[in-house]
This record gives C-alpha cells, structure tokens and sequence, in this order.
C-alpha cells in the first residue's frame, strides 16, 4: 500500500484502505526492487544542437553497453513520439536501431504518463540533450512513485543550471558528461 500519485490507475485504489486513512492509498501488486536499473533515452530537442542531440544519443549508447557489462540484461525506454520499452539481453542491436533512428522531438516529456508506474521503485539513468521545467515537473511525479534518478546530460547551459539546482533540491543528480 502506498499513497495515491497523479498517474495511478484508478482500478488500483483500496477504497478499504482510503476510507481508514482519509487519503486515496493505492495497491501496488509487482515491485522491480533489486532488479537493476533502468535506461531512460528522451529525444526532446528544442534548443539544442544537432551535434548536442547526437552526443546524447551517444551518451546512451555508452551507458546502456556499460549496463549490459554488469547486468545480463538492462531495461531500455526511448521517448520518440511515445515511450517504446526494449528489454536487452545478450544483444543490444534492437536498442542500438532504436538509437539510430530517433529524430530531435519538440514535444516536451509530459508530467504524468502511465509508463511511470512500470518505473516504480526503480533507479533510472535519464539521457537527454536538454532540460526544462516539463523534465522538472516529471521528475517531481517520478520521486512521488519512489523512483531514484540520475540525469545524464553533454552540456548545461546557463538557463538549465536554475533547473539543476530545483532537480538536486529533490534528490535528483545530474551529470554533465562532455
């Protein structure tokens, strides 16, 4: 049992559970504790460079082979027009596809998506070329599904150095990788 998030599946509610605490509380029947981490690719671009969108998709690349050396598997998520999910296991070429083919997207990551829930309790390594305030509010709906995250990033502007300060203010890291 845990407390009702923005994005929860109303099926999922204990109404039991709600009437005793006076709060919404929500069943939670698959945990993915302890089952390694999670790599998170968004293609949202809307200033950045070419050259800065195709570091990040080789930012990715790296980070995913560097999961697959100490984990059998990892889990992959590519943000193109909606979330796709790739599991890899002993061959990233269906990861590596998905890379290759990924386009800058305009449209910022919305603050409540249902994939989330799948990425509950998980650590979760986000590649991205850019932040903004739709990563910030994101990230403040993930914290609440009790995710852990690190935020990969080629290069910080000035502007998105406001957002690295509100995102560490939330337990979020970030990593510039240039």
């Amino acid at each position: 049992m845990r407390q009702y998030v923005p994005g929860d599946r109303l099926v999922s509610i204990n109404w039991k559970q709600t009437a005793r605490s006076s709060n919404l509380m929500t069943k939670e029947f698959e945990s993915f504790q302890g089952e390694g981490a999670l790599l998170v690719y968004d293609s949202f671009s809307e200033r950045s460079s070419h050259r800065m969108f195709e570091q990040s998709i080789e930012l990715a690349t790296s980070l995913l082979a560097t999961l697959i050396r100490k984990h059998s598997y990892a889990r992959f998520y590519i943000r193109k027009d909606r979330w796709e999910a790739i599991t890899v296991h002993q061959s990233m070429i269906p990861a590596l596809q998905a890379l290759a083919y990924a386009e800058p997207n305009r449209k910022p990551i919305e603050a409540i998506d249902g994939v989330y829930r799948k990425w509950s309790g998980m650590h979760i390594y986000y590649v991205c070329a850019e932040l903004n305030q739709a990563l910030l509010a994101a990230c403040r709906t993930l914290q609440a599904q009790r995710v852990t995250m690190t935020i990969c990033t080629v290069a910080l502007t000035g502007t998105e150095q406001r957002i690295v300060n509100e995102l560490e203010t939330l337990g979020v890291k970030v990593v510039e990788i240039s």
